[in-house]
């Protein structure tokens, strides 16, 4: 196979070959739905956990979190914070999220992206993402007695 006179491709410039008016060798990749991309859900509150462990070293390109906190009506409780961060064990806060509920039946809802640099920031390996949703506090004395939460996070990111 001819590359129009460029070298073969790298290991890295796999994927679809980029559109024309590009600069000529490039690659694209799409990262929703590839391996390189990693979500997690939390259908209540949950104490940080990590739920992806980087085998090699990577690179980070974007994340977004987003979490909701309601409170029903037998809400009990005064003005009270709630918290749902993304970060990776060795400390990089991705994204984080606040929110007060002060009443019974309310709710608050939030959400957070980042954006790493166009090189992607750089993880090494045994570097974990974690997601913390209130550190495992419910909302109320019992989970579900008060409200509920929801939590949801994306990361984008590559490794060799």
């Amino acid at each position: 196979m001819t590359h129009g006179g460029l070298a073969p491709p790298r290991p890295d410039q796999r994927g679809d070959r980029a559109p024309r008016g590009t600069v000529p060798g490039a690659r694209q990749q799409r990262l929703g739905g590839l391996p390189e991309s990693q979500d997690q859900l939390s259908v209540s509150q949950q104490a940080p956990t990590a739920f992806h462990t980087f085998q090699f070293p990577g690179r980070l390109f974007s994340a977004g979190l987003t979490y909701a906190v309601g409170a029903n009506a037998s809400y009990a409780g005064s003005v009270t914070q709630f918290y749902a961060r993304l970060y990776t064990l060795s400390g990089l806060v991705m994204c984080s999220i606040q929110i007060v509920l002060c009443a019974p039946s309310t709710g608050q809802q939030g959400n957070d992206r980042w954006t790493g640099p166009d090189t992607g920031f750089p993880v090494a390996a045994g570097d974990m993402l974690i997601l913390d949703v209130n550190n495992g506090t419910p909302v109320g004395p019992t989970p579900g007695a008060w409200g509920l939460m929801r939590s949801d996070c994306e990361i984008s990111f590559t490794t060799p």
